[in-house]
């Protein structure tokens, strides 16, 4: 009997403690996430990677006649490539 409400206590205290910090982790994320966005500075390799995806992109969208989607790649290649003087 002792046992079995040792082990409710236990589980009660669980719930309680996983309710509590399901609220509180959202916060806390959003917060790192605003700190690592700030100072975050993205290397040479990371944007010709994403350079290199934006082309192939552009190459597709050229291909199949979207020339809204076209443009956007070439916009993105250009910020891509400010970045990468800076």
């Amino acid at each position: 009997m002792n046992r079995n409400v040792i082990v409710m206590s236990l589980c009660a205290a669980g719930i309680s403690f996983g309710a509590h910090a399901t609220e509180t982790a959202p916060v806390a994320m959003e917060k790192q996430a605003a700190v690592h966005q700030e100072n975050y500075v993205p290397g040479m390799g990371e944007i010709m990677g994403s350079t290199q995806m934006r082309h192939a992109k552009l190459w597709f969208a050229g291909k199949s006649g979207n020339w809204d989607l076209a443009s956007y790649e070439l916009d993105e290649i250009r910020e891509g490539m400010d970045d990468a003087v800076k």
